[in-house]
């Protein structure tokens, strides 16, 4: 079932399903989400669906709204798009299948070893043997268990992260792919260097560390293959 779930601040506080034709967003009590923020109008925005899909306009005053940090007035929703309120947003899913390091142990300093993350290899299997369309780039896994695994970039959003810890998000823009980071007080690696809260254009190569793992971004799927 699709649903929206609410960040603040690149937190996750709750998540709203989908299930009726019509769904609002604003600052008013009355909205199907409410968002408690003078960034965020009245009636900010609406969601509606018809059949499988669902579109989201601005309303009100509102002449457009910020749908993956570009504004937009009325557009389809696709899987991890990410609208922007102020400091709240709002990521779309079309259902629970995300990119999902599940980490369920924490980093240990005895003895100067930090102890192995977990990561849940079914839903990382799972969501690369859903994707059946081969894109232009991809993320390789480069350490642990899924090493040389391919991640084909074929949405305009992906989420990678750690449960509850860590979480970030690549971005296809006009001129590339840029990541991001949402969620987790230690944010991703890009060649060795924090992003802090800069979103960062990838070029062909470059190493991503999220946590315990490392992933190395292509520009061409078929140089991953090669490696």
């Amino acid at each position: 079932m699709a649903k929206l779930t609410l960040f603040y601040k690149g937190r996750a506080i709750h998540s709203h399903a989908l299930e009726g034709k019509r769904t609002t967003i604003g600052r008013d009590k009355d909205c199907d989400i409410v968002i408690d923020s003078l960034a965020v109008s009245p009636k900010h925005a609406i969601i509606t669906r018809s059949g499988p899909h669902f579109h989201i306009k601005p309303t009100g005053s509102n002449k457009d709204i910020l749908v993956n940090h570009q504004p937009s007035g009325e557009q389809l929703l696709i899987h991890g798009d990410m609208i922007q309120l102020g400091q709240y947003s709002l990521t779309f899913a079309e259902s629970a299948v995300t990119l999902d390091f599940s980490k369920t142990t924490r980093p240990s300093t005895a003895g100067g070893r930090p102890t192995e993350t977990n990561i849940n290899h079914d839903k990382l299997d799972e969501l690369v043997g859903s994707l059946n369309v081969l894109p232009k780039s991809c993320l390789q896994i480069i350490s642990g268990e899924h090493l040389g695994k391919t991640i084909p970039l074929h949405r305009s959003l992906l989420r990678l992260g750690l449960s509850g810890n860590q979480c970030a998000i690549i971005a296809h823009r006009s001129d590339g792919y840029y990541l991001s980071h949402l969620e987790g007080d230690c944010p991703p690696l890009v060649n060795g260097k924090a992003i802090n809260d800069k979103s960062v254009l990838l070029s062909d190569g470059s190493v991503i560390q999220i946590g315990d793992i490392q992933m190395r971004f292509h520009e061409e799927i078929a140089k991953a293959a090669a490696i």
